[in-house]
C-alpha cells in the first residue's frame, strides 16, 4: 500500500506507539488515509438576475444523529462576467448553500445519504432563494417566541409549494421536504448572526471574515474580504486615493510566465510604463536645460518649476523602480527579505512625497503669477525668489511630516495564492483614526492645489481687466477680456491643462471611491497611472505656451550645442596632432 493520487507519504516515528508504518500528506482536492478520496465537486450556475458579489460563501451542513449539525464553510472569488461557479469539498455533508451579501441564501442541494466523491451541478435563480420568516409569516407570528411560532413552520411548504425550498429565523434553517403526500419543514440549528472569525484565531486583514472547513480540528481556512478589500487575507484596499500599485496588478502577474504570455492587464501596463518612463525622463531633462541655469532663475516661479522638474524625475525613477520590483518579485519570487523590506518602506512614501510636492509646487507657480499681475510694478524679484526658497523648503517638510505614518505602518506578509504558491506582499495596514486621517490628508493634497489652479485663470484676468478699466475706461469689458486673454494665453492654458490633467483622477476617485469587484479593475489602473501624468508633462504645460520660456530653452541649448561642439572640435585636433 503506498499514497495515491500524488500524496506525499511521511514514514512513521519507529518509537511511536501506532500501527500505521506511514502517513499520507495529501495534495489539493484529495483526502482519506491513502489519498483515495476525491473531493465532492459542486458547479453552480447563477442567473443572470442575481448580482454577484466579489466572493460568495458556501456553507455545508452535516446532520449528526444526537448532536448538533456540523457545519463547515468556503468561499469562492468571482471574476469579471463569471456566472459559473465551481467549488469542491473534502467532508462529509447532507445540505449545501450559497450565501450572497445582506445574508440572502440560495439552496444548492440537499441529500440523506452523503455520497462520496459526487458531481453536483445546480442552476440558481432569484426564484428559489431562500426567505427569512418576516417574509412568509405576518408581525405577530415573526415577532413571537420561539417555541409558539415553530409549530406554524410547516404552513410556508405547503402554502408556497413548489416554488419554496427554504426560509431561516435567527438560529433555524428549515428545507421543505416531501413526506408521503405533505410538505413539511425539515429544521435544524444554523446561525447566520454570528462572528466568522475561526473562533479567534483569525489570520486576515482589514477586519474580513474567516471561514474554517469544521469547528473541531480545522485544515483549511479562508478569508472573506469587506467590500474595497482583497486579496488572500483581504489585505490590500482598493480606495483610489493613495493607491499602491501592488493592490491594483499584483495577483495579475502570473510567476514564471513570459511577458507575451501574460494577461492582457499585464502586458498594456508593462507598455504603459515603458511609455511613461521615456516621456517623463525627456520631460526632465527638456526642463533641466530650461531652468537649471543661475541667469533664468529670475523670480520664484522659476524656482518653482525647477523644483518642480526635479520632482517629475524622481517620481519617473521611483515610479520605474516600484513596476519593475513589483513586476519581477511576482514573476519570480524575489525572496530577499532586506531588498523588499527596504523598498516596502520606501518607494510608495517616496512617491506620495514627490507626487504631492511637484503638484503643490505647480499651484505656488500659480500664487506666484497672481501675486506678480496684482503688485505690477511693486513686485519684488529678489523677495519673490527669497520666498520662494523658504516655501519650497516649508512644504517639503510638511509633505514629509504628514507622510511619516505611511512607513511607520507598512510590512511584509507571506501569502499562499491560488496555487499554493508563497509571494511576499508590502501591505500598509491602519488603524480607524489613521485610515481616516490618511484619507483627509491625502484628500487635502490634492483638492487644495487642484482648487489653486482652478481659480488662478478666472483671477489673474480679473485683475488685468480692472487695471486696463482704469486707463481705459470706455473701453467694452468683453474687448478687454479677448485683448488680455491674447497678450498673456500662457497664464491661462497652463491652469487649464493641469485642470484637464487632474479632472479625470479627481472624478475617478470621488465617483467611483473604491473598487468593490474585479469588474472595474481597468477603472484602478487608469486612475493609478493618470495620476503621475501631470508631474510629466511640465515642459509640456509651462514651456511650451510661454514665449519667454521657450526663448530661455532656445538659448540654454545653443549654450550647450556650442560647449558641444568646441569639445569635439578639440578632440579632434588632438586627434589629427597624434597622426
Amino acid at each position: 500500500m503506498t499514497c495515491q493520487n500524488g500524496g506525499q507519504c511521511i514514514p512513521a516515528d519507529e518509537y511511536a506507539i501506532s500501527d500505521k508504518k506511514f502517513t499520507c500528506v495529501c495534495p489539493k482536492d484529495f483526502s482519506g488515509e491513502r489519498c483515495e478520496i476525491a473531493d465532492t465537486t459542486i458547479t453552480v450556475f447563477f442567473g443572470q438576475e442575481i448580482t454577484l458579489p466579489q466572493f460568495i460563501i458556501f456553507h455545508f451542513i452535516r446532520q449528526m444523529q444526537r448532536a448538533a449539525p456540523e457545519n463547515g464553510s468556503t468561499s469562492k472569488s468571482i471574476t469579471t462576467n463569471q456566472r459559473l461557479v465551481t467549488v469542491k469539498w473534502p467532508r462529509p455533508f447532507h445540505v449545501a448553500l450559497a450565501e450572497l451579501p445582506d445574508k440572502i441564501f440560495h439552496l444548492i442541494t440537499v441529500q440523506k445519504v452523503y455520497n462520496q466523491s459526487a458531481t453536483i451541478t445546480q442552476t440558481i435563480s432569484s426564484l428559489n432563494r431562500c426567505k427569512h420568516i418576516t417574509e412568509l409569516f405576518n408581525e405577530t407570528i415573526s415577532k413571537s417566541h420561539l417555541l409558539r411560532r415553530i409549530k406554524y413552520y410547516h404552513l410556508p411548504c405547503q402554502t408556497h409549494s413548489p416554488q419554496l425550498t427554504c426560509f431561516y429565523d435567527e438560529v433555524h434553517f428549515c428545507v421543505c421536504t416531501d413526506l408521503g403526500h405533505q410538505r413539511i419543514a425539515n429544521c435544524f440549528e444554523f446561525s447566520h448572526t454570528v462572528k466568522q472569525d475561526c473562533f479567534g484565531r483569525s489570520n486576515c486583514e482589514n477586519e474580513a471574515q474567516c471561514l474554517q472547513d469544521k469547528v473541531t480540528c480545522p485544515q483549511t481556512s479562508i478569508c472573506v474580504c469587506r467590500a474595497c478589500f482583497h486579496g488572500a487575507r483581504c489585505q490590500f484596499s482598493s480606495h483610489l486615493f493613495g493607491l499602491s500599485l501592488d493592490a491594483v496588478l499584483g495577483y495579475h502577474i502570473q510567476p514564471h510566465i513570459h511577458l507575451r504570455n501574460q494577461l492582457s492587464i499585464v502586458q498594456i501596463s508593462v507598455g504603459v510604463t515603458i511609455l511613461l518612463m521615456l516621456i517623463g525622463l525627456v520631460n526632465g531633462v527638456l526642463c533641466m536645460l530650461t531652468f537649471k541655469s543661475p541667469e533664468v532663475n529670475e523670480v520664484g516661479s522659476d524656482l518653482y518649476l525647477l523644483g518642480s522638474s526635479v520632482s517629475g524625475l524622481l517620481i519617473t525613477i521611483v515610479f520605474a523602480l516600484k513596476f519593475w520590483v513589483l513586476y519581477i518579485a511576482q514573476k519570480t519570487y524575489l525572496t530577499n527579505r532586506y531588498f523588499l523590506q527596504f523598498q516596502c518602506l520606501s518607494v510608495d512614501f517616496l512617491l506620495q512625497v514627490c507626487l504631492n510636492m511637484a503638484q503643490w509646487l505647480n499651484a505656488c507657480v500659480a500664487i506666484d503669477r497672481m501675486s506678480v499681475v496684482t503688485e505690477r510694478l511693486r513686485f519684488d524679484k529678489k523677495k519673490s525668489k527669497k520666498r520662494a526658497k523658504y516655501i519650497m523648503m516649508i512644504l517639503l517638510t510638511i509633505i514629509i511630516g504628514t507622510f511619516t505614518h505611511d512607513p511607520v505602518h507598512r510590512r511584509l506578509i507571506y501569502d499562499d495564492d491560488d496555487d499554493s504558491s508563497k509571494r511576499i506582499w508590502c501591505i500598509v495596514v491602519y488603524s480607524s483614526a489613521f485610515q481616516t486621517y490618511n484619507s483627509a490628508i491625502n484628500v487635502f493634497h490634492f483638492i487644495v492645489p487642484f482648487v489653486i489652479n482652478l481659480i488662478s485663470g478666472p483671477i489673474i484676468i480679473t485683475i488685468l481687466v480692472r487695471q486696463h478699466r482704469l486707463v481705459h475706461p470706455k473701453q467694452s469689458y468683453r474687448s478687454l477680456i479677448s485683448e488680455q486673454f491674447q497678450q498673456h494665453r500662457y497664464l491661462f492654458i497652463t491652469p487649464i491643462i493641469l485642470l484637464i490633467l487632474s479632472t479625470p483622477r479627481l472624478i475617478i476617485s470621488f465617483i467611483a471611491g473604491c473598487i468593490k469587484s474585479n469588474d472595474n479593475l481597468w477603472l484602478l489602473l487608469i486612475g493609478y497611472f493618470v495620476s503621475f501624468i501631470p508631474s510629466m508633462l511640465t515642459f509640456i504645460i509651462f514651456v511650451c505656451p510661454s514665449k519667454l520660456y521657450q526663448q530661455r530653452f532656445r538659448r540654454n541649448v545653443d549654450q550647450y550645442l556650442q560647449i558641444a561642439q568646441t569639445i569635439l572640435h578639440i578632440q579632434s585636433n588632438g586627434l589629427e596632432k597624434k597622426k
